[in-house]
């Protein structure tokens, strides 16, 4: 399907693109063209946005994104939107997500704004949810029944009445007539053949639109009742096949990561910081674990959007052993998240263990133990987690 233009300016340049999102995100089977006509005949379904996710129902204040909504819900009752970039000629893309996906991104590309952007996000889902009490139809339970309601309202929202329309095909021209004060001998009654012939004609011509328009609604739905049987085994071979993309996309990732954890950084990397680190600072994760590098890394990048350079991990029991005379005194870390280490660790002076050093030190960086509910010293998923969050809120508050 080539490019389609919902209105003047404003174009979907991929809507298979469109439709295959909208599968993946509700399971449902749904034709472009269901989706324009939510766009087009909805009240308030177009939201123009900023670097910052300020958002408008009027195109005069925000011009850096336009987000169309689908009429659809992912699993998790999120508006499911498609994102247009403001180019030279107008509104063009076919990016189509939840709201929630769609803010992570903008977020993901304006990391300095991103206290604005959670600000500004919650207004927005309070204005959707007022503005969406004003459609018609709130959101596309059905494709089917909606293709018959959208019908419905573009001839209710048609502004030329069947009659009317009837009335010039047989060639008589309506003209309005103004208000004037008249007498009844002023008024010339038509002729009885004049006015047998003009309704005979008016009534076979609705006939026949009537006629077509049912016969168009029956196809439609003959067409999508058919789609919905036959498609049925290839929507759930589809629906396997993805779930393995899906699993064999992230095993790759898991041992791409883990590959590279101890590899020396690009420069590229090196620039790359959260902005509430120096750009020679880190975050040091020191003692034995039960999760992965990878892993971490993940943790720390979906959590808090902390970069690759931002940590360092040292996790091997042996390796620890000597790591006391190479970060005893340095200052190049801003926390450590401590997990099981052992209590001997040379470098460290007379203190009983490492993590006694960095708790009396007086430059001592924020120290924080993973430890699981039980209150055992052990880095865990949850544990890491926990810990990560008391580092983040910790620098979060040496910043303010």
């Amino acid at each position: 399907m080539s490019e389609v233009q919902i209105v003047e300016r404003i174009v979907v340049d991929e809507p298979q693109n469109v439709e295959m999102a909208i599968h993946n995100l509700t399971g449902k089977r749904v034709d472009f063209e269901i989706i324009r006509k939510f766009i087009v005949n909805e009240k308030n379904t177009m939201f123009y946005l900023d670097w910052k996710m300020n958002s408008s129902t009027d195109p005069g204040y925000y011009t850096d994104y336009l987000w169309l909504d689908t009429g659809f819900r992912d699993e998790h009752n999120n508006p499911i939107m498609i994102c247009l970039h403001n180019g030279y000629d107008g509104y063009v893309g076919h990016y189509t997500g939840s709201v929630k996906e769609l803010a992570g991104r903008v977020k993901s590309f304006n990391k300095k704004n991103a206290k604005d952007i959670d600000k500004n996000f919650s207004r927005f889902l309070t204005k959707y949810k007022s503005r969406a009490e004003e459609h018609t139809t709130v959101l596309i339970e059905d494709p089917r029944e909606y293709a018959i309601v959208a019908a419905n309202l573009e001839t209710e929202n048609d502004t030329e009445t069947a009659f009317a329309q009837a009335m010039k095909n047989a060639g008589f021209e309506i003209e309005e007539i103004a208000e004037e004060e008249t007498t009844p001998e002023t008024i010339e009654e038509p002729t009885e053949e004049f006015t047998e012939t003009q309704n005979a004609i008016t009534v076979e011509l609705l006939l026949k639109q009537m006629e077509s328009m049912q016969n168009c609604i029956d196809e439609l739905l003959t067409r999508l009742e058919n789609r919905e049987k036959t498609s049925k085994e290839e929507i759930d071979r589809l629906k396997e096949q993805n779930q393995a993309y899906k699993t064999a996309l992230v095993n790759i990732r898991l041992f791409n990561s883990e590959n590279e954890a101890d590899t020396e950084l690009s420069e590229e990397e090196k620039v790359m910081r959260h902005n509430l680190l120096s750009r020679n600072e880190k975050i040091l994760v020191l003692g034995f674990s039960d999760i992965r590098v990878a892993e971490m890394r993940a943790i720390v990048r979906d959590y808090y959007g902390f970069e690759k350079a931002d940590f360092e991990f040292i996790t091997d029991y042996s390796k620890i052993n000597n790591t006391g005379s190479r970060i005893h005194g340095s200052d190049r870390f801003a926390a450590i998240i401590f997990g099981q280490c052992p209590h001997k660790v040379a470098g460290i002076g007379n203190f009983s263990s490492i993590i006694d050093e960095f708790r009396q030190r007086e430059d001592s960086p924020i120290s924080v133990d993973a430890r699981t509910e039980s209150g055992e010293l052990k880095i865990t998923k949850q544990s890491f987690r926990n810990a990560l969050t008391q580092v983040y809120m910790g620098l979060k508050g040496q910043v303010a």
